[in-house]
């Protein structure tokens, strides 16, 4: 057998080129690598932990010894590290490598084409959302929910006059559909406007937490009742519900009778059908702003056996004023309310006042040593940060086992969005939780992210800022941040290693028209490319981001104002540019 080194042989071995074997002297060739598998075994070579083997050549019909190369793609195997002078392949095999190479310019299909250790980056670009016009016009507050059943519920409120009306919809097989409203009507209500018997509580800011098949609801009164009440509603066949014809899908309406609560609940608890919170100046003569609960949220944690509970969150005083951030705990079971933390009274959850015009940003969380919610707003310009676990003793305070955090980030921190890691993941990463906000406002606006790192078993020390970083600088900002975690195909990391992150994404005025930007951030690498538009057009308004589980990628949505009024909701999905 004759051995033949090619020119330019260095100090390591072989170069690139390497050095070859000819079998067809014997008249033997290769087809495959495992073909070569006896000569490497004769020479104590092996993939594993040599850069020079004998690797098949078909086109020199012959073994030859070179840098690892299996897939032929001209670019050598990982294992060749410091021993050739040359950018590293990160798939070397011989069947499926040859996609991906340092060589290579990043394609969008779901792979690291060009071996830096990102997906799809820089193939993101201008998409077109699903759009659906909407029967309500002058929509003023938008929430969202995502049920088990793979729905994305969307709770439009919109106000004509004095009048305020929420209609519910749903995104499924990508078509958008009207399935409801949520309702507000008590005849044991005091009615501030109207003759007796024609009560309308007109409720501006309407979330829904969705859990499971249940939804929770809350609303604050602005017109008809008295301002600042606060109700909360259920409803628990979501999935029954919608799957009826437009004409009999049932007014999903608030908690506003008894039959709503199971018999043996305290009448303190009893007296959420009036109104969650209710401030002793909030009557009907009063004039000007909203007194009573502001800004409010809720989040669901599903359970089993059909028992679910919730958080719910407001400011306590007015749109805009900074105020103390309330909780209560509710407790469901088959459709009853059955119970309320700390027999029905709202308990300040907030070491500051709570600032600005948003609601606390509020995620459940079911892992693998602990479940509870997570909370986060903005006050005195640094960062508030909350952790409560889950209740199983109902009538506990939920100030009982309440972790607090706080950080700071220059000043002027505004609309806190924080997202957790996908239900069910453990907190072994330490980036478990991360923010994103906005710093200062006008044409000199940033967005900022920081992962957060959460331990329950160090007090206050319990969490942790990691080094915020820069997403946008010195724009126009005027919506957003908002966030949403996706836990895989951010980068080439293998599952469960750490290869999702989240998607931040926001709006921008230029000119006439608003465009909505969005970025990744990995997990463990940061953010994966720069921002790019995802949209752009006027009168665009309230934006959200959801994880939408079905697709495993990020969703966002807005609702687009007109003459036709539209509610736009798109997947995060590369394209080639």
């Amino acid at each position: 057998m004759n051995v033949l080194f090619a020119a330019g042989l260095t100090a390591v071995g072989c170069t690139l080129i390497g050095c070859s074997v000819m079998l067809d002297q014997l008249d033997l060739h290769c087809e495959q690598q495992s073909d070569c598998d006896a000569l490497n075994a004769e020479h104590g070579l092996s993939l594993e932990n040599d850069c020079f083997i004998y690797q098949c050549r078909p086109d020199r019909r012959g073994c030859e010894k070179r840098a690892q190369d299996l897939d032929r793609d001209e670019s050598p195997a990982h294992v060749c590290k410091d021993k050739v002078e040359a950018s590293l392949d990160c798939d070397d095999r011989e069947d499926g490598g040859a996609a991906r190479s340092p060589r290579f310019e990043e394609r969008c299909d779901g792979q690291d084409n060009d071996c830096d250790g990102f997906i799809d980056e820089g193939t993101f670009g201008e998409m077109s959302p699903i759009s659906e016009p909407l029967d309500e016009r002058g929509v003023v507050h938008v929430s969202h929910g995502y049920s088990t059943e793979r729905h994305l519920l969307v709770a439009l409120t919109s106000k004509n006059g004095d009048k305020r009306s929420t209609g519910l919809w749903k995104l499924e097989d990508e078509e958008i559909e009207r399935v409801g409203a949520l309702a507000s009507d008590n005849p044991e209500d005091k009615n501030c406007v109207g003759p007796a018997g024609a009560i309308h509580c007109a409720f501006n800011d309407v979330v829904i937490g969705v859990g499971g098949e249940l939804m929770l609801g809350l609303g604050v009164n602005v017109v008809g009742c008295p301002k600042g009440q606060m109700r909360v509603g259920l409803d628990t066949a979501l999935a029954s519900s919608f799957d009826r014809a437009p004409s009999q899908q049932p007014t999903l309406a608030f908690a506003w009778n008894d039959m709503t609560f199971a018999p043996a609940v305290p009448p303190a608890v009893k007296k959420l059908s009036m109104g969650l919170h209710l401030d002793p100046n909030s009557g009907c003569s009063l004039s000007g702003e909203q007194s009573g609960a502001s800004a409010p949220n809720i989040v669901v944690l599903a359970g089993a056996a059909g028992t679910s509970q919730g958080l719910a969150l407001w400011r306590d005083g007015p749109v805009g004023a900074p105020a103390p951030l309330l909780g209560l705990a509710l407790w469901t079971r088959r459709g009853l309310i059955v119970d309320a933390s700390s027999g029905g009274q709202a308990e300040a959850l907030s070491d500051r006042n709570a600032a600005g015009w948003d609601p606390a940003s509020a995620s459940a969380w079911t892992g693998a040593s602990h479940e509870g919610y997570f909370i986060a707003y903005d006050a005195d310009g640094g960062i508030e940060l909350a952790f409560l676990p889950a209740l199983a003793d109902s009538p506990q305070s939920l100030t009982h086992s309440l972790k607090r955090g706080r950080a700071q980030d220059k000043t002027d921190v505004r609309h806190v969005a924080l997202a957790v890691q996908a239900r069910g993941a453990s907190f072994e990463s330490a980036r478990g939780l991360a923010a994103a906000w906005r710093l200062g406002m006008g044409d000199q606006a940033a967005i900022r992210f920081a992962a957060i790192s959460f331990d329950a078993s160090k007090g206050d020390d319990s969490f942790v800022l990691e080094e915020p970083m820069t997403l946008s600088e010195r724009r126009p900002i005027v919506e957003g941040p908002v966030i949403a975690f996706v836990p895989h195909g951010f980068t080439s990391s293998e599952p469960p290693n750490h290869d999702g992150g989240w998607f931040v994404a926001w709006l921008e005025q230029h000119g006439a028209e608003r465009h909505l930007f969005g970025v990744r951030v990995a997990e463990s690498m940061g953010p994966l490319e720069e921002p790019f538009p995802l949209f752009q057009g006027s009168n665009v308004e309230h934006l959200f981001a959801y994880f939408a589980e079905e697709a495993s990628t990020a969703g966002y949505g807005f609702v687009t104002k007109g003459q036709v009024e539209s509610l736009n909701i798109g997947a995060l999905s590369c394209r080639d540019l």
